[in-house]
């Protein structure tokens, strides 16, 4: 399956950039800020697994309540490798308490669905299975395994089973509530590695799947819409979907010698968007927009093919984050560095013209639009860095200098209030990792629990569901209470 450009991202204004000029400054002998308080005792019998447990995930049930979704059992391959989960605990988080236990040959947790696997010899069994609910979607196949490609965008609950068995000519697409259809495989695809040359997707929640052969044919399949079958004639690579759009048709778009083109699902007019000479892995999509970078520059061009590309900011390798939080401000997140020059995807950053970030990642824009939050220092194994904070470089710069707020950081997340909740002391796994809540103007730090290797935030960002390091290869699952801010 292809990974296709699909950001939802206001619009972005473009303007001529005059180059990266303004830097920052950095304090070396800075220390972040002592973390006050203590964390409440856990109470062993208020942990939700009932072994040691892999990480937790959220999976949203029928209703829209929150689940806490953890493996409890694995299948262990030579010296003790782990080859997958095969026993699912699902607790969940509101209303009616609740608990599930499902155990399969392989498991599949999406955010709304759990597809639970099972082989007995040439046929696989698929059960599609909804925490809190309690009738399931059955499916049999008659091959000795399958490949599945999953409509992530919908309700988890429509995919395509690929048989992998020698002379295999069909694609099967399945789900809850559409109809069963048998589809050709295309010509010229092996049926024991069926994804080598073809590319396939979903699109529109799953309503349509669209699929582009070895010889460059595309077709778009209707699943579950109004969408006629159609052949959509030779294209290039798929690389994104317009498939929301307002006043212009469904399109997919495909990226080759023939430029950015958007090829609409209803077989009307082709629309050239971009000439050749732009990298397609750099596509990111708005609403109504396209940017991408060519020739060192990031570029913005209209969806709709009204208007050719105008110029955001020169000299860009990586586009990092276009800020929804600077009304009025066009400037983009950007950097000089690959994705690949530096381990975990570290590189420097840039606001504008003004250069914040040293070699660094994860940029978050406050809510407030007032300051940025970073990891620097972030080119080192295990994805963590030291979280800092400093107020918007202004268009013309200088940058202020960047207040270090914590070391050897995890995970970190905004919350309502504006404040930062973090996994710090991370270097390493272990019960010395620590959860504190971070107040970034004041630069003060409250401890929330210890031993907190990561987190999921629950709706409302009030509460966190966290894994405590227990033992030498496992967690504890627990709810933690985030506490209120301090008055001012």
């Amino acid at each position: 399956m292809v990974a296709f450009a699909r950001w939802s991202l206001v619009a972005v204004a473009a303007a001529l950039a005059l180059g990266a000029g303004c830097s920052f400054s950095w304090d070396d002998g800075a220390t972040p800020p002592q973390a006050t308080g203590a964390a409440p005792p856990l109470d062993p019998a208020a942990r939700l697994n009932h072994t040691a447990a892999g990480t937790a995930t959220i999976v949203t049930g029928p209703e829209g309540e929150p689940w806490a979704a953890f493996c409890e059992v694995w299948r262990q391959g030579p010296f003790g490798q782990d080859q997958g989960c095969t026993g699912l605990r699902m607790v969940r988080l509101q209303g009616e308490p609740a608990t599930e236990y499902r155990a399969a040959d392989r498991i599949i947790v999406r955010s709304t669905a759990i597809y639970l696997l099972g082989q007995s010899g040439t046929q696989v069994s698929l059960v599609l299975h909804r925490p809190g609910r309690a009738v399931d979607a059955t499916f049999l196949f008659n091959a000795p395994a399958i490949q599945l490609v999953i409509a992530d965008r919908g309700s988890d609950g429509t995919f395509l089973a690929l048989p992998l068995v020698a002379g295999n000519t069909t694609m099967l697409v399945r789900g809850e509530r559409v109809p069963p259809r048998d589809l050709p495989l295309p010509d010229g695809v092996d049926p024991i590695s069926p994804l080598a040359k073809m590319q396939l997707t979903f699109a529109r929640g799953g309503e349509v799947l669209l699929v582009r052969d070895p010889a460059t044919n595309l077709a778009l399949w209707r699943v579950e819409s109004s969408f006629a079958d159609r052949a959509l004639g030779t294209s290039s690579p798929l690389v994104g979907l317009d498939d929301f759009p307002v006043g212009r048709p469904p399109s997919v778009l495909t990226a080759g010698d023939d430029g950015l083109v958007a090829i609409p699902f209803d077989g009307g007019p082709r629309r050239a968007l971009l000439p050749a000479g732009f990298d397609p892995a750099s596509l990111r999509l708005t609403s109504d927009r396209a940017l991408v970078i060519a020739g060192g520059a990031l570029e913005v061009l209209p969806l709709d093919g009204s208007a050719g590309p105008s110029r955001v900011q020169a000299g860009v390798a990586r586009l990092l984050q276009v800020p929804t939080a600077f009304p009025g401000d066009p400037r983009v997140i950007w950097s000089r560095d690959p994705a690949n020059r530096f381990v975990s995807g570290a590189g420097d950053g840039f606001l504008g013209d003004v250069q914040f970030m040293e070699r660094g990642r994860r940029v978050i824009a406050s809510a407030d639009g007032g300051r940025l939050h970073f990891l620097e220092h972030a080119a080192r194994t295990g994805t963590v860095g030291d979280l800092m904070t400093m107020p918007r470089p202004p268009p013309a710069g200088p940058a202020a200098t960047p207040r270090l707020l914590a070391l050897n950081v995890h995970q970190y997340d905004q919350l309502p209030d504006g404040r930062l909740l973090a996994v710090e002391n991370h270097a390493f796994v272990g019960t010395w990792n620590r959860l504190v809540v971070i107040d970034p103007v004041r630069a003060t730090k409250r401890l929330v629990q210890e031993g907190v290797h990561e987190y999921f935030l629950l709706p409302g960002r009030t509460e966190a569901l966290i894994d405590v390091v227990s033992g030498a290869s496992g967690y504890d699952i627990h709810r933690a209470p985030i506490p209120a801010a301090a008055p001012w």
